[in-house]
């Protein structure tokens, strides 16, 4: 079964993205009785609570809000017909969306449809891929309330058990291509390339390492002279995950002070 559009270059996007947080953040997880609660605060003073859950009849349920005003919450309901799910998402701001999903045999497809009242906009997104063997292809397009295209993609990519290696283009002015290879079970790599024309392309490195039980190092850097590296700590007793991320730039004058940094702590069922 094909995966979506939106899953493109997915292995690559987590290796050069997840656990460079670069934010100081504390949060505790628990889980009872189907029930999982996340409550966080970070270094400004913004504290967030999430709870999700599933229910017989609307399906899974999401409701998150925090101290700086946001609340917002969505509803998925899987198969309501076969190969399709639906999710209906709103927030106090006043957007409200609905995005239906199909995935069934060699297609998979999305239509999303997102309106704010408070800006007064609607936009309108539509896509599909196709597997055939190992590759994957599909295109995505966007709409704005009026139905005028506002951008369009395509993407390629192929997949194995250890490599997946893509393409992606948007409106045929912008070149990505990734790619993600898992050397074992506790190291993996990957590449990128964006070409945007002169100064605006950029080539990256990555990889993520387990060490052993409870630490992980990820490190990238990219052809601008970013270098960042990120160290996942995990105990068993207390129960708890510890992240430190930071971000240099080897072309500056003073490379080694950080540009961005974070420490994150989580505690309970992460």
């Amino acid at each position: 079964m094909p995966f979506q559009f939106k899953d493109f270059h997915k292995s690559s996007r987590d290796l050069f993205k997840k656990e460079y947080d670069f934010k100081n953040e504390l949060k505790v997880i628990s889980k009872s009785n189907g029930v999982k609660i996340e409550s966080g605060a970070s270094a400004d003073f913004v504290s967030h609570n999430k709870a999700n859950w599933t229910n017989g009849t609307l399906g899974d349920i999401e409701i998150e809000a925090n101290s700086s005003g946001v609340v917002k919450g969505k509803i998925c309901q899987k198969s309501i017909v076969d190969g399709v799910n639906l999710t209906v998402n709103g927030s106090a701001a006043g957007a409200l969306g609905l995005e239906a999903t199909y995935a069934k045999d060699t297609l998979a497809a999305t239509a999303k449809a997102t309106h704010n009242s408070g800006k007064g906009s609607t936009s309108l997104m539509a896509c599909a891929t196709i597997g055939m063997g190992d590759i994957t292809a599909g295109g995505q397009v966007d709409l704005d309330g009026s139905g005028a295209l506002t951008n369009y993609s395509a993407a390629v990519q192929y997949t194995t058990k250890d490599l997946a290696a893509d393409i992606m283009t948007e409106k045929f002015e912008v070149l990505y291509a990734h790619t993600h290879y898992r050397v074992s079970s506790s190291m993996q790599i990957g590449s990128f390339a964006i070409v945007k024309g002169g100064s605006k392309n950029c080539l990256g490195l990555g990889t993520d390492y387990s060490i052993g039980a409870g630490l992980n190092v990820k490190a990238k850097a990219d052809s601008k002279g970013a270098v960042a590296i990120a160290l996942t700590h995990t105990l068993a007793e207390p129960k708890m995950k510890v992240g430190v991320s930071a971000q240099y730039n080897a072309l500056a004058g003073d490379r080694f002070t950080a540009e961005k940094s974070g420490i994150s702590v989580s505690f309970g069922d992460f």
